[in-house]
């Protein structure tokens, strides 16, 4: 577990938006995948690129825009929901390791 808590979104950069998760690795990643999953099956027109990493997911915004009303409420929903789609996921053997 890491030491400090990391359940908000950091913005990396002008256009970059960060997420971490916290729990144990494999949670932590199955987690980062969901909602990696979950913005890029939305379409918002103004993300560039969605990189889920190790715990984390970066969200890339187009050049010159802002967060839509829907990725802010994607972004502000609280890690638990992604780590519910994550686990059930692992307990159906998805996950990759």
């Amino acid at each position: 577990m890491l030491a400090r808590d990391m359940s908000d979104w950091v913005w990396q950069g002008e256009r970059g938006m960060l997420r971490s998760f916290d729990g144990s690795t494999a949670e932590a990643n199955a987690a980062a995948r969901a909602l990696s999953d979950e913005v890029t099956a939305a379409r918002f027109t103004e993300v560039a690129d969605v990189v889920p990493g190790a715990r984390t997911v970066l969200v890339e915004l187009v050049p010159g825009t802002e967060p839509s009303g829907g990725l802010t409420r994607a972004r502000s929903r609280r890690s638990t929901t992604a780590a519910r789609r994550g686990t059930q996921a692992r307990d159906r053997g998805h996950v990759r390791r």
